[in-house]
């Protein structure tokens, strides 16, 4: 048994999944469900979703791994209400944070989940309990992704290496706050491409994608999952990516909108993306100002020399146009996909 659980953690390590972060995903993910069960089960559930959401703590009475010490995680349930043809919720969105309090590490963590209120109540009253366990694998693996991003971020700090990918971490925090403004849906996930194609989205993916179907042994059917989920999905629109293709869609709707005038269709799109452009400076800024919860003061400073390094590159896209923008992307966009889609394939044969 020690032998098998050495070569689990040998392949976890291998295909980029921490082993460190294990231990935590079942008892969080057990809680979250177990909260939710009681939400809807005193008739309370309706309330949640309706004001604040669901505000959660957790203490970790345990920590089986030294090197990855979490003593409390304090959770943010956060609903959004939908119709779904298919699963009663889907988990598409979360964010994670760390900071050190005098008696260990605190993880803070916001989950998103869309959720369909009456499938939800039906599987959780025992009517319709066939999606249970999918609910389960759906909040234990978005924990995975996030708990991810916690444990790169503390062995960082703990190797003073906290500088490792800064320009990719100002690009991808940029693009997901700009693709969160009032935009067309098309210009939305452009941008929303650009965050996830960052180095540290892409490695978060693998265990996200690998808490899916770690009970799952036949290799079809690991597939089979793979193929179907989120970053697979993700990986194939990074791929596919085609910068005059889009530009070219971009220019047919806006001159539409204007008699047909194409050349007037090229100079509204090239001021727009002037204007969010302009977003990678604020962005910088605002991204500081969120570190400052996490970071050391003198850690802080070393971070804001590194952003500051990367102005030129800012600049660079900003003299941009809108065609110049979208190819200097397309090739990042194309070798990220086809690197996470080949990690995701590989996941069914480990």
């Amino acid at each position: 048994m020690k032998h098998i659980k050495l070569f689990e953690s040998f392949l976890n390590e291998r295909m980029g999944v921490p082993d460190a972060i294990q231990p935590y995903l079942d008892p969080i993910a057990d809680y979250v469900i177990g909260q939710i069960e009681h939400l809807i089960k005193s008739g309370q559930f309706l309330t949640a979703i309706n004001s604040t959401g669901l505000t959660l703590e957790k203490t970790l009475e345990e920590k089986p791994f030294p090197e990855f010490p979490i003593k409390k995680v304090e959770l943010v349930v956060d609903f959004n209400v939908i119709k779904s043809n298919e699963n009663p919720i889907i988990v598409n969105g979360g964010s994670g944070k760390m900071s050190k309090e005098a008696d260990g590490f605190v993880c803070f963590l916001e989950l998103n989940p869309m959720v369909d209120v009456k499938k939800l109540i039906e599987v959780f009253s025992g009517k319709n309990n066939k999606f249970l366990d999918e609910i389960r694998e759906e909040i234990r693996s978005v924990i995975a992704h996030e708990f991810t991003h916690i444990y790169e971020m503390y062995m960082r700090r703990k190797n003073k290496k906290a500088l490792n990918g800064t320009e990719h971490a100002l690009f991808a925090f940029t693009a997901n706050k700009i693709a969160h403004l009032d935009l067309p849906s098309s210009i939305a996930s452009l941008f929303h491409l650009m965050y996830v194609q960052a180095e540290h989205e892409l490695s978060a993916r693998i265990p996200q994608v690998q808490s899916l179907i770690r009970n799952v042994e036949d290799p079809h059917k690991r597939e089979q999952i793979i193929l179907k989920s989120q970053p697979f999905k993700q990986a194939q629109e990074l791929i596919d990516f085609d910068a005059q293709k889009f530009y070219d869609y971009q220019i047919e709707k806006i001159s539409k909108l204007m008699d047909g005038d194409k050349e007037g269709a090229k100079k509204k799109l090239d001021f727009l993306f002037k204007q969010l452009e302009e977003n990678f400076d604020t962005g910088k800024k605002i991204m500081l100002s969120n570190l400052k919860d996490i970071l050391d003061p003198e850690e802080i400073e070393d971070v804001e020399k590194a952003l500051n390094s990367h102005e030129k590159d800012i600049q660079k896209i900003q003299r941009m146009d809108a065609l110049k923008f979208f190819k200097f992307w397309e090739r990042r966009f194309n070798e990220a996909g086809k690197k996470l889609k080949t990690k995701l394939l590989k996941l069914a044969t480990y």
